[in-house]
This record gives C-alpha cells, sequence and structure tokens, in this order.
C-alpha cells in the first residue's frame, strides 16, 4: 500500500486513504527504527474517526521478552489490564536505545481495523537494541476492546521523535 522514509517526525500515521474495506488484514514492517531519545518505548494508538482523535483507554497486550543477557530458556511475560492508554510495540521489558547501533525492526499484523462487529487484534515480533547496548525480542498479541472500525492507527515515541526509520504497510485480500 505504501512505504515511508521517515526521519524526525512525532509519529507515523495511517488513515483511510490506506486503511480501506479492501483489506481484512494489514501487516505494517518497521525497519531500522531510530529514536530521538535514549531509553523510550514505542506505542501504538487506535482512531474511529480518520485520525481526528485517538482512543485513549481500554489497550490491553501479552506479550513475552527476551534477551541476549539472560539465562537460556529464560524470557519474561507482559501483560496489562485492559485500561492501558495506549500499547507497546517495543520497550516491553527494557526500553529502546539511540546510542551507535541502536535501534529497532518490528512486523505487526493487524487484524479486523475496519471491522463494527469485532475488536481490533494485533500480533507482534520486534527485535531491538535496548538502552544498555542488549539484543531484545518481544512478541505476542495486542488489543483493544472497542468494536467500532477502526479507520487510523498512529506510532509515537513515548519520548522524542522516532529520528529515522522506514515503514512499509502492506494489505492482504482474502
Amino acid at each position: 500500500i505504501s512505504t515511508t522514509t521517515f526521519s524526525s517526525t512525532s509519529s507515523l500515521e495511517y488513515n483511510q486513504t490506506s486503511l480501506t474495506t479492501d483489506y481484512k488484514v494489514y501487516k505494517l514492517l518497521i525497519q531500522n527504527l531510530k529514536l530521538s531519545v535514549d531509553d523510550t518505548s514505542i506505542l501504538m494508538t487506535f482512531s474511529t474517526d480518520n485520525g481526528s482523535s485517538y482512543l485513549s483507554s481500554s489497550y490491553s497486550r501479552m506479550i513475552w521478552s527476551g534477551h541476549a543477557a539472560q539465562a537460556d530458556d529464560t524470557f519474561q511475560s507482559r501483560a496489562s489490564n485492559q485500561n492501558q492508554s495506549s500499547i507497546n510495540t517495543s520497550g516491553s521489558g527494557d526500553n529502546q536505545g539511540n546510542a551507535t547501533g541502536e535501534g529497532s525492526s518490528s512486523e505487526l499484523t493487524l487484524f479486523n481495523l475496519r471491522q463494527s462487529n469485532s475488536m481490533p487484534y494485533i500480533s507482534i515480533l520486534s527485535t531491538y537494541i535496548d538502552a544498555t547496548n542488549v539484543l531484545r525480542v518481544n512478541w505476542g498479541g495486542l488489543s483493544h476492546t472497542t468494536t467500532t472500525a477502526v479507520d487510523a492507527f498512529k506510532i509515537t515515541p513515548a519520548s522524542g521523535n522516532l529520528l529515522s526509520g522506514t515503514a512499509t504497510l502492506y494489505g492482504v485480500k482474502q
């Protein structure tokens, strides 16, 4: 659908221009994401009014996180109740760093965005270097309790800007 190479922006936003009813599933690949601020997580929020405002509660997540400094077969589970103000796409466990060589790449599969009879779900796999220069991996699921069609979403850092990277949005027809 679109590829965006960005630099020094506050957010990546997708709305009805990209999120049409032509697709049941979307895939977002974010590559080589660098942040302007160290020790920051990447957040996602949804909109049901084409980005005029974003939903600020009722998000939930279930993420498993592992890192290269842990013993073999060790991972952490990160869950949240259904009243979060946003959802983390990276930064569950420890936040992303911004020193030389630190960054992230993520693969998000978005389900039920444009359907008004089902909650939106996202499966996620993200790999990043944290603020202590340790490789981390997050995988799991994210959701929102709305049953109103989601027609926009945005990706923002918890603080600072998205310094650089590339995001590609794909639509999957069924």
